[in-house]
């Protein structure tokens, strides 16, 4: 068959241009919080079933044995939170867009703090929102490799930066909790309602 490359061109360009509005980067947020519930839903259920297998009173043994055997599950929950945290991204910049343009809430850079101040002049978190923001905000970093950690950075552990003001307190960056998804997926409705007073528009995927 013979590839017309003018057509994809045409097709390609069409997208891309769609996408740059706001009411295009709220739709791409929903598309990567549909992909992130995929991904919670199978981490949750690896997560419960060795919990079960701990509660049936399973000899340890058998438990590391299972937990080795679904540990590729398991460990969606890292590729859950990472999309979570672009789809705060994405529809935070989907308001800054519609307010200002697409360009400008391009420039505000990846910080999920920084796009809430720059979108609201009032938009209170909660202690436990705080910590949700910072982490997610850590899984942007890391994850997205913004900046690229070198080697030498990692043996030091600058990857793991502290959550609060006690030096002798810190997470792993990005430290998030199966139970955390809920207070996630409430903490993005909020969001997206201010999105939608913004006026900005899209279909949930």
């Amino acid at each position: 068959m013979a590839h017309d490359s003018a057509f994809d061109s045409e097709m390609l360009d069409e997208v891309l241009t769609g996408q740059r509005t706001a009411d295009g980067l709220l739709a791409r947020a929903f598309l990567f919080r549909r992909s992130a519930a995929l991904s919670w839903q199978v981490s949750s259920q690896a997560n419960r079933a060795i919990d079960d297998a701990i509660d049936s009173g399973m000899p340890m043994r058998k438990v590391a044995e299972l937990a080795s055997s679904l540990n590729g599950d398991w460990r969606l929950i890292t590729i859950a939170v990472y999309q979570d945290a672009v789809a705060l991204e994405l529809a935070l910049k989907s308001i800054v867009a519609k307010q200002s343009s697409y360009d400008a809430a391009e420039k505000l850079g990846h910080k999920l703090h920084a796009l809430i101040v720059a979108v609201a002049n009032d938009f209170p978190l909660t202690d436990h929102e705080e910590r949700l923001v910072w982490n997610l905000d850590q899984a942007l970093l890391w994850q997205g490799r913004y900046p690229t950690p070198l080697s030498s950075q990692i043996q030091k552990g600058v990857h793991r930066r502290p959550s609060t003001r006690s030096p002798d307190k810190s997470n792993m960056a990005g430290e998030i909790h199966h139970a955390d998804q809920v207070s996630i997926s409430h903490f993005f409705e909020r969001v997206s309602a201010l999105a939608t007073a913004a006026g900005v528009q899209s279909i949930p995927a």
